[in-house]
């Protein structure tokens, strides 16, 4: 593996996300959107580099899939449930959930699963295909990673 190359890639990406969201603030300032005295800070993590429990606290507005492509999610079951979706949407990943169902659990619940009456707070992914939401939300992004998309 070269290293550089996978640093250059990386710096890169992350120029790209800056200017991205720059370039959002400014047409937001520009057009009014945006308040001067904005109490809230509008940050951009990446599930990649940051770790689940930097996010303790925080709430979400949107999931960036694609460049350009953002989907507003208010909430951490709702990015976890956009996150699943999005993958369930290829063939191959949707295989894989479907065979996983029932075989994914944590200590006391099905993480993953055929049926909602299985879960305590079911997130529908698709039909006959649940996640589990009960978690808080450095529990349930460890959850998605590790045990569901990994």
């Amino acid at each position: 593996m070269n290293y550089e190359q996978l640093i250059e890639e990386l710096r890169e990406e992350m120029l790209q996300l800056v200017n991205t969201k720059c370039d959002a603030l400014l047409q937001m300032y520009r057009s009014g959107e945006m308040r001067t005295d904005m109490k809230d800070i509008i940050r951009e993590s990446s599930l990649i580099t940051v770790s689940p429990a930097e996010l303790k606290g925080k709430r979400p507005l949107a999931v960036q899939f694609a460049p350009g492509e953002w989907i507003e999610t208010p909430t951490w079951r709702k990015v976890a449930q956009r996150i699943l979706q999005t993958c369930n949407e290829q063939p191959d990943i949707h295989e894989r959930f479907m065979e996983m169902c029932g075989k994914v659990a944590g200590r006391w619940r099905t993480i993953l699963g055929s049926s909602p009456e299985e879960m305590d707070v079911p997130i529908k992914v698709d039909e006959e295909l649940y996640f589990e939401g009960k978690f808080d939300t450095e529990a349930m992004l460890n959850m998605l990673e590790k045990k569901v998309l990994e």
